[in-house]
C-alpha cells in the first residue's frame, strides 16, 4: 500500500513493501525519484538490511550454522507495518519472524521514519535488538534519482559536487571488495556522471569520506543535497539502459556496512563494516535530502 507525505513544496509517496520511497515530486510535477524501470533497474529507493552489499558466495556463518542471503538483505522485499501517519510524517516497522530467522537468526525491530518539512526529507532508521544475544547487522540506503545527460554552455550535467578535491575509491571484484584502492581526482570538487564511471560496478568510498554532497541535475537549477555526517561508507551507482547505453538514474547510498572482502572468512562477526548490538539496545542513524 502507498502512503503520502505533503508539504508546501513536495509530494512524496512511500510503499509499505520495503518501506520504500516511490515518488518525490515538486509542486510543478517534476519527478526526482527514479521510476524503477524493470528493463534497467526495477527498484527505486530500497532499504538495505541486515546486510549491505554482497556476501562472499551469498552466505555467512554464525554459531554452528551457515545461512544464505542475497545481496543487500531481505528488508527491501518485506512488508512493513505502518505505525504512525501524519501529513508530514510516516513511521514504518518491521519485526523479525519465522521467515526472517531462516536466513538471519536474530530477533529485531527495524523502524523507519520519514519526516517532510518544506523541501527537506529526513530519513531515520532505528534498529532494536529484541533478542537475548548480541546481534550483528548492517544497514544502508539506496535511493535512485532521475538524471538526463546533457550539456549547456560547455557544462556537462548531471554532476556531483563534494566538500573535498579527491576521494579514495575501493574497488569491487564480482561485487566484493578486492582490497585495491585508487584516487578519484575531482575537478573543482566536481565529478561528472557518465557510464564509464560504473564499468567496474559502484563507486565505493570507505572511512567516512562523504558527509554530504550535491547532485546538480540540469541547467534549470534543479539539484539534490544529501547530508549524511557519521555514515562510514558511501556508494554511488548506476547502470546503463541496455537499449541505448545511456544512464537514466543515479543512486546515492549512505551505508553502515559494506560488501564482503574477496578474502573474507565467512564469519558474520568478522564481516567488513559489521555492527554489533547488545540485547535490548538500539542503534540510530539518519540522513537528510533537500530538493531544489
Amino acid at each position: 500500500m502507498r502512503y503520502t507525505l505533503t508539504s508546501d513544496e513536495l509530494v512524496l509517496n512511500v510503499n509499505s513493501k520495503g518501506a520504500e520511497l516511490c515518488s518525490i515530486k515538486n509542486k510543478q510535477g517534476y519527478e526526482y525519484l527514479w521510476k524503477g524501470d524493470p528493463e534497467i533497474w526495477p527498484r527505486q529507493a530500497p532499504v538495505l538490511f541486515p546486510i549491505v552489499g554482497k556476501l562472499k558466495d551469498n552466505r555467512y556463518s554464525f554459531g554452528d550454522s551457515i545461512y544464505t542471503m542475497s545481496q543487500h538483505g531481505f528488508a527491501r522485499d518485506s512488508e512493513y507495518s505502518l505505525v504512525k501517519q501524519e501529513p508530514q510524517e510516516l513511521v514504518f516497522e518491521l519485526n523479525s519472524d519465522v521467515i526472517s530467522r531462516a536466513t538471519y537468526p536474530f530477533d529485531f525491530r527495524l523502524t523507519l521514519k520519514y519526516v517532510l518539512k518544506s523541501n527537506v526529507l529526513l530519513c531515520s532508521y532505528e534498529v532494536k535488538n529484541t533478542g537475548d544475544d548480541t546481534m550483528y547487522f548492517s544497514i544502508g540506503a539506496h535511493p535512485g534519482f532521475n538524471i538526463l545527460l546533457s550539456k549547456h554552455h560547455g557544462k556537462c550535467y548531471p554532476y556531483l559536487e563534494f566538500m573535498k578535491s579527491e576521494l579514495i575509491r575501493s574497488n569491487l571484484s564480482g561485487g566484493l571488495l578486492s582490497g585495491e584502492k585508487h584516487r578519484l581526482i575531482l575537478s573543482e570538487s566536481r565529478l561528472s556522471i557518465h557510464a564509464e564511471l560504473f564499468k567496474n560496478d559502484a563507486l565505493v568510498m570507505e572511512g567516512g569520506q562523504i558527509e554530504g554532497l550535491s547532485l546538480y541535475l540540469d541547467a534549470e537549477g534543479r539539484k539534490i543535497d544529501l547530508s549524511c555526517s557519521g555514515w562510514p561508507y558511501f556508494g554511488i551507482w548506476s547502470k546503463p539502459d541496455p537499449k541505448d547505453a545511456t544512464l537514466k538514474f543515479l543512486c546515492l547510498e549512505p551505508w553502515f556496512g559494506v560488501a564482503d572482502n574477496i578474502n573474507h572468512d565467512g564469519l558474520l562477526k568478522n564481516k567488513s563494516g559489521i555492527l554489533h548490538l547488545d540485547a535490548d539496545k538500539t542503534f540510530d542513524a539518519a540522513f537528510e535530502l533537500s530538493f531544489f
